[in-house]
């Protein structure tokens, strides 16, 4: 098999989440002004946080350079029920072609049905290897966002630094690959000291409590912490800051390279964080289907990994970074 962002603006989140699943355009192919068939696309994403509203908003803009796709976004609110009900309604309304971002827990039967009524799917942005059997997937490489910030610590830490880990949810793939990302690339020097790794559920006050009780544990003697994701990244920033800790003398990491992190990385609260580009999606996805479409793939059997690669989000980018979200219309002025 081939392996091929939150400091959003309030109220824009809040609109964006009341597309509901419902939204539609119209339904089988129709003729485009140059002569060509058009097909109808639904894009099943959250629109809760900053990534699910930048994936929106990369996906519509996507459609200048796909013309024959009709581009329709749904939102399943980080729900597994609500995803399921888009799923069911894009079936109904029959599109031709379903993308969706999943969540953690199973969906097979939603697949299943999917691809009974003919209609390819293809999953983004959350690996999980039941999809196999039924899509392609398109992902940033999970092991490369945790192998960035530990190879970026490795080159940043002071001579025989102790740092602690703060993992994803236990259990889930995309956690243990960036486990293990971190780790070898710590690993690249041989002084670098794990004191303790704990899973923090990508949650900033479970996170917050975790490095509290880490800090008085080990006297506040930490040099580093890592972490999966930046809202666990942000709650360590701020155990930190309620232990009176000069956060000068520590290195925070975080994966995602969201506002909030890039504000935090600006301030000189973290030191970086790993960003997996949203418009890669629609970019790779949509080629995907265009390629079905074209007759170069089917995507009932074609069924490919196809990943890209995560950018380091440090001192050197994150205006350009932040300036990129502004222009987006994803963060306030």
């Amino acid at each position: 098999m081939k392996k091929r962002v939150a400091a959003v603006i309030l109220a824009f989140v809040m609109v964006l989440s009341m597309i509901g699943c419902s939204a539609g355009g119209s339904s089988g192919n129709e003729k485009s002004g140059d002569g060509g068939e058009t097909y109808d696309v639904a894009v099943i994403v959250r629109l809760t946080d900053m990534y699910g509203a930048w994936l929106k908003v990369a996906y519509e803009a996507a459609e200048k350079e796909f013309p024959n796709l009709n581009i329709t976004v749904m939102d399943h609110q980080s729900d597994n029920a609500k995803l399921v009900e888009c799923m069911e309604n894009a079936v109904q309304q029959q599109y031709d072609f379903i993308v969706v971002q999943t969540v953690l827990g199973n969906f097979e039967d939603s697949f299943e049905r999917a691809i009974d009524a003919g209609i390819p799917v293809v999953s983004i942005n959350c690996y999980q290897d039941w999809v196999d059997k039924y899509a392609a997937q398109v992902y940033c490489d999970e092991y490369k966002l945790g192998l960035a910030i530990g190879q970026r610590a490795a080159e940043e830490l002071p001579e025989n630094a102790q740092v602690v880990i703060l993992d994803g949810p236990a259990g889930l793939l995309l956690s243990e690959q960036r486990h293990d990302g971190i780790v070898d690339g710590l690993n690249e020097r041989s002084d670098i000291t794990i004191l303790d790794n704990q899973d923090a559920n990508f949650e900033k006050d479970t996170a917050m409590d975790k490095t509290e009780d880490w800090i008085q544990a080990f006297n506040g003697e930490i040099d580093g912490v890592l972490a999966a994701s930046d809202s666990e990244a942000l709650g360590a920033v701020e155990a930190f800051k309620s232990s009176g800790i000069d956060l000068k003398d520590v290195h925070i990491y975080g994966i995602d390279g969201l506002t909030d992190a890039c504000n935090a990385i600006t301030n000189g609260e973290m030191s970086a964080s790993t960003l997996q580009d949203a418009t890669q999606y629609p970019t790779l996805s949509l080629q995907l289907i265009m390629d079905h479409i074209n007759g170069d793939i089917d995507l009932f059997k074609d069924l490919e990994q196809i990943t890209f690669d995560p950018e380091l989000i440090d001192s050197n980018n994150v205006e350009e970074q932040l300036e990129f979200y502004k222009e987006q219309g994803l963060v306030e002025e």
